[in-house]
């Protein structure tokens, strides 16, 4: 089943696997990054959402609740107000230096401050979940209707806050194929990532 889970939505797909997906928002962004420490109840705070989101449903056949992590593969999408980290600095890695790594296309060397990224291998989010190696731009922060990043102020430093992970139970395993950002719309401060599989 793929569940849309803020309307509380269920729709069976064709492949007869069981899909799961959320969109409940994993952390609360302060304007100028997260800092590690206050980040840290993370796993717990996925769980919580976890379990909200699959509250209502319900496989029609077994006439039983279903909750997310049941599915053969999950899939979480959206917004996990991740930044990049600097040990000491709340707001994260000086603006000064993202603005030249992003400049130069040091994708790696910013990746590797990344928050997500820091709490997934230290084993406080998303365990089991995969995520495509990332080559792009960072999806967040743009200039609305602009082709450019909003670089202006320490609480605009460019981060990957958008994000796909996903996690499979049953084989065949759920496969990417392209991971990427949308830079084409161009509404928002968040440009959308998308992946296909």
């Amino acid at each position: 089943w793929l569940e849309a889970a803020e309307q509380g939505a269920a729709f069976p797909p064709r492949t007869g696997a069981d899909i799961g997906s959320t969109a409940a928002p994993l952390l609360e962004g302060n304007g100028a990054g997260l800092d590690m420490p206050r980040s840290n109840n993370t796993s717990e705070k996925l769980k919580r959402n976890l379990s909200r989101a699959s509250a209502s449903t319900v496989n029609p056949s077994a006439k039983k609740e279903i909750e997310v992590q049941d599915h053969d593969h999950i899939f979480w999408i959206g917004d996990t107000n991740s930044r990049l980290h600097w040990p000491g600095k709340l707001g994260g890695m000086p603006l000064g230096r993202a603005i030249q790594k992003v400049e130069e296309r040091r994708i790696g060397e910013l990746l590797a401050l990344d928050q997500l990224n820091m709490m997934r291998r230290d084993g406080l989010a998303f365990d089991d979940f995969r995520e495509q190696p990332i080559f792009f731009l960072p999806s967040y922060k743009w200039r609305p209707g602009y082709d450019e990043l909003d670089m202006r102020s320490q609480k605009h430093v460019p981060a990957w806050c958008d994000r796909v992970l996903w996690r499979s139970t049953k084989r065949p395993a759920a496969e990417a194929s392209l991971y990427n950002v949308h830079l084409g719309l161009k509404q928002s401060d968040h440009r959308p990532v998308f992946a296909v599989f």
